[in-house]
């Protein structure tokens, strides 16, 4: 066993000697398919990754990691909330969603020393996608208050990507560059998961019982500043579904 550890440690330093690092930044957009394309908006990403380009015979071979923040729905929507007695109260609702993700990543170019190389790749990762609902405190005094003025909601799945994508190598634009030292990336990957819960950013309505199919209602504790009856008012309503998306990513790379 200790000379399979030495085996596995040696193995690892020789390789990453014996590779080109780089690290990029860029944008990506998450298109949902499937059952989510209904229910939430197209996600806006922001994404860093690093890339481990292997030498010599391997050279064609890449391994790294690849992290993004992004946000699929921000808004600020004035709701109606109706007690029991049919009093009403207006006030504003805020609504964040986001989603993180982080992957490791494997990709092999098609063509060796091109300045136009097309690639395959596949991810191996988790995606969080959670939401942050914030209630105004109402001007009306003597009204329905929120009991409950924030209300957070979180689920995640692991993931599986496969896709191609397209490196233009800087040097085929500008002499100041050598070949393989920075590039543009455009990719494309089809994502697939297991189930996640999100609240339904696409269908967002005044605050009524949960009428979408499949919904579960998101609800908040208020309170009757008069009778001091607490009570319950929906605020979003929640789908769980597979996560399927179609992801769009453009990068620069830098190499070191």
């Amino acid at each position: 066993m200790k000379h399979l550890y030495t085996t596995l440690i040696g193995t690892f330093f020789l390789g990453t000697s014996m590779a080109q690092f780089s690290f990029s930044s860029g944008y990506q957009l998450a298109l949902p398919l499937a059952q989510m394309k209904n229910n939430i908006n197209p996600t806006h990403s922001m994404t860093v990754s690093g890339l481990y380009q292997l030498r010599n015979n391997m050279q064609q071979l890449s391994l790294g990691l690849e992290f993004g923040l992004g946000s699929y729905a921000q808004k600020n929507m004035e709701q109606t909330f109706t007690f029991s007695n049919g009093n009403q109260t207006v006030t504003n609702v805020n609504y964040s969603s986001n989603m993180w993700q982080a992957a490791a990543l494997l990709r092999y170019d098609l063509l060796k020393q091109s300045n136009i190389t097309p690639y395959l790749s596949s991810k191996l990762g988790y995606n969080r996608l959670y939401a942050n609902i914030r209630v105004d405190d109402p001007l009306d005094t003597d009204g329905c208050h929120p009991l409950d003025r924030k209300s957070l909601l979180g689920d995640g799945t692991m993931t599986a990507s496969a896709g191609l994508g397209l490196k233009l190598d800087m040097a085929a634009f500008s002499r100041s560059w050598d070949r393989g030292q920075g590039w543009f990336d455009l990719n494309f990957q089809y994502t697939t998961g297991g189930t996640v819960s999100y609240i339904n950013t696409r269908k967002l309505s005044s605050a009524t019982t949960a009428s979408s199919e499949g919904a579960q209602p998101l609800n908040l504790q208020f309170i009757n500043v008069n009778t001091q009856n607490i009570h319950q008012h929906q605020v979003a309503e929640v789908f769980t579904s597979p996560l399927r998306m179609l992801q769009i990513q453009f990068c620069f790379y830098k190499a070191f």
